[in-house]
């Protein structure tokens, strides 16, 4: 204050009115650099807040499994299930019968059935037919598609029952002798073709269907979300 008032008389300046206030401590005060990370580090934790609330209000499944759609782990189950497989082969021999009785009103030209196969004593052409195996001249579509598919369906029945690669391929060339000596030979001799193409192709074709499958099972685990080809 000394040094104002001796300014004050040096100057001339009057020295009424004015204020001289010193400045307020700012020692206290808070930087603004804590301060914008106090704002930003609040900004945070409303965000937090907000997606825990919206967690909680979210009623949809979650998918957190962690299967990746490449892996093939077959679901096999671990003991084969001989009384199972033994209703599917009562089931498949009904199949059969039902079968031949759809060929049997077939055109001649599909069925390879004329008159004289589909009359007569069928005990006494059975007989006949079982010991005269050879090679069929039935249209390729039946041999190599139609066969394999049904051998595919025995083969993948026998696979879902808890059977190996070769226990179920045994199983697909038991089912086609089967109707090859069983039900069919009422009608006709059985055939060199359909015997082999029908367990061979029936393991190739069932085991694509078994890995077709579990990819979707896999897809739909991985992700949640299932397709309209997932469904087929």
């Amino acid at each position: 204050m000394k040094t104002i008032a001796l300014a004050g008389l040096l100057t001339g300046l009057p020295l009424t009115g004015v204020c001289f206030e010193r400045p307020a401590d700012d020692s206290n005060s808070t930087p603004p650099s804590l301060v914008r990370q106090s704002q930003s580090l609040d900004l945070s934790l409303n965000t937090l807040r907000l997606a825990e609330t919206d967690a909680r209000t979210d009623s949809r499944p979650r998918h957190t499994s962690s299967v990746s759609p490449t892996e093939l782990n077959l679901a096999i189950p671990d003991k084969a299930d001989w009384a199972g497989l033994g209703q599917d082969t009562e089931l498949f021999l009904l199949y059969q019968v039902a079968i031949v009785g759809v060929i049997y009103f077939l055109p001649e030209s599909v069925s390879q059935w004329d008159e004289e196969a589909k009359g007569g004593n069928p005990f006494k052409k059975w007989d006949n037919n079982v010991s005269d195996l050879r090679r069929d001249t039935d249209k390729w579509g039946i041999n190599y598609v139609m066969h394999p598919y049904f051998g595919g369906t025995y083969y993948v029945r026998a696979r879902n029952r808890g059977f190996s690669r070769n226990g179920s391929f045994w199983y697909s060339a038991g089912m086609s002798t089967l109707y090859e000596y069983g039900i069919e030979a009422v009608f006709e001799s059985p055939s060199v073709q359909d015997l082999i193409f029908t367990p061979v192709g029936g393991a190739v074709v069932g085991e694509y269907f078994m890995i077709g499958r579990q990819k979707i099972l896999n897809h739909i685990a991985a992700t949640g979300e299932q397709t309209a080809w997932d469904s087929l």
